[in-house]
């Protein structure tokens, strides 16, 4: 798939394995996909992406969000990529960490929260303010969640 510019709603999404945290890359998740069929298989391309390059003991990811240039804009695309996830990827979610929160997600998180399952919402961490770029979320992960037990 082309690349897309980030556009004023963007979130990055990073994501790393479970086990030792080895990158499995990262993208950028961008409003400027608008059409839905495009939007699936961008999410689609990325989580199999991300899959090919984990270890083979690494069953699972981490998802790390930036929500610094976060806009109301992309509640439909955080929607479709929670369907995307969920229908295509069960059990892969290890946990998801939002870094960079602006003051306005929380009223928004009470909009999305209800779309997630609880196994989803106990791997969701909001981390602290200090936690804000990916090496910081990937250390504060190793100290603060234990990993997911495999099926």
């Amino acid at each position: 798939p082309a690349a897309h510019a980030a556009s004023d709603d963007a979130v990055e999404v990073h994501a790393t394995g479970d086990a030792d945290h080895a990158a499995a890359g990262e993208a950028l998740v961008s409003g400027a996909v608008h059409h839905h069929a495009e939007r699936i298989r961008h999410v689609a391309y990325h989580m199999e992406h991300y899959i090919r390059r984990m270890p083979r003991r690494v069953t699972r990811v981490c998802i790390v969000m930036d929500l610094e240039a976060f806009r109301a804009g992309s509640l439909p695309m955080v929607h479709e990529c929670i369907n995307v996830l969920r229908r295509h990827y069960p059990g892969r979610l290890g946990c998801a960490c939002f870094i960079n929160v602006p003051g306005y997600f929380h009223p928004v998180w009470k909009v999305i929260s209800p779309w997630l399952d609880e196994e989803i919402l106990t791997k969701t961490h909001f981390l602290p303010s200090a936690v804000d770029d990916v090496e910081k979320a990937i250390s504060w992960v190793d100290a603060h969640v234990q990993p997911v037990p495999e099926i």
